[in-house]
C-alpha cells in the first residue's frame, strides 16, 4: 500500500520511465513536472535500490539492462534539477543512446 499522494507521483514516474525515446520521457517530464520533487527523487532511488523493481519496470528486458536503463533515468532526473530539463536532455541525447 502507498502512502497518500504517493500513487499519482509513481504513475507519472513509470510513465517517464517507459517512454520509448528521449523525447518522450522529455514531453512526460514536461508534463509532470512533480516528477523533479523530492518525493519523486525518493521514489526512483528506492526502484534502483531494490534488485527486483528494475524487472517491473521493465518487464520485457533482463535484468541487467533494466537496471541500467533505470540508473540512466535516475541520473537524468537528478541532472535536470542541477542544469535545468532542457540543458540535460541535451546532454543525455548527445552523450548516450536510449538503450544503453
Amino acid at each position: 500500500m502507498m502512502m497518500p499522494g504517493i500513487e499519482p507521483i509513481f504513475d507519472s514516474l513509470i510513465d517517464f520511465l517507459r517512454a520509448g525515446t528521449w523525447p518522450e520521457s522529455r514531453e512526460v517530464l514536461a508534463a509532470r513536472p512533480h516528477l523533479l520533487d523530492p518525493v519523486a527523487k525518493l521514489i526512483v532511488s528506492a526502484i534502483v535500490d531494490d534488485p527486483d523493481l528494475p524487472l517491473l519496470v521493465y518487464p520485457e528486458m533482463d535484468d541487467r539492462r533494466a537496471a541500467k536503463l533505470l540508473r540512466m533515468h535516475e541520473c537524468l532526473l537528478t541532472r535536470c534539477r542541477e542544469v535545468g530539463v532542457g540543458r540535460a536532455f541535451d546532454e543525455m541525447i548527445r552523450d548516450r543512446p536510449r538503450d544503453g
